[in-house]
């Protein structure tokens, strides 16, 4: 319940498109969230194959959350180009483990991936956003 969030945390809620009673339950919860404190985020996401049910699980919370919680969307558990789709359906941060940076053997160059910072930040700029610093 919302009554037991401290600032700084971040609930992931899985909801899953086929319960339609559990989507009705996740409505209604997210109407309850007024009382929450500041600096907390809610992290929605599926486990059933396909994005639409995560897009709309991301875009109810965004518009039934209160404005001081943030949406993540988060890109280890709704795959990294969902997720980065996810910002235009509402979600104010693309969250999740950030891996390092791997290097060529040979040259020692950078070569990130798109879970590393540099990639995550590259992908919130192809959004049309600006990454934070």
């Amino acid at each position: 319940e919302a009554t037991h969030w401290q600032a700084g945390d971040c609930v992931l809620v899985a909801i899953e498109p086929g319960d339609e009673a559990g989507c009705e339950r996740y409505v209604a919860w997210l109407a309850r969230l007024a009382a929450l404190p500041r600096d907390c985020s809610l992290a929605p996401w599926s486990r059933a194959p396909g994005g639409t049910a995560r897009l709309w699980a991301i875009a109810v919370a965004r518009l039934l959350a209160p404005d001081h919680v943030r949406v993540a969307a988060r890109h280890d558990l709704i795959g990294i180009r969902l997720a980065q789709i996810a910002l235009a359906f509402g979600a104010d941060t693309l969250a999740g483990p950030v891996a390092a940076d791997r290097k060529l053997p040979v040259a020692g160059v950078t070569r990130p991936t798109e879970a590393t910072l540099g990639g995550l930040r590259n992908l919130i700029i192809q959004a049309s956003l600006e990454p934070s610093p």
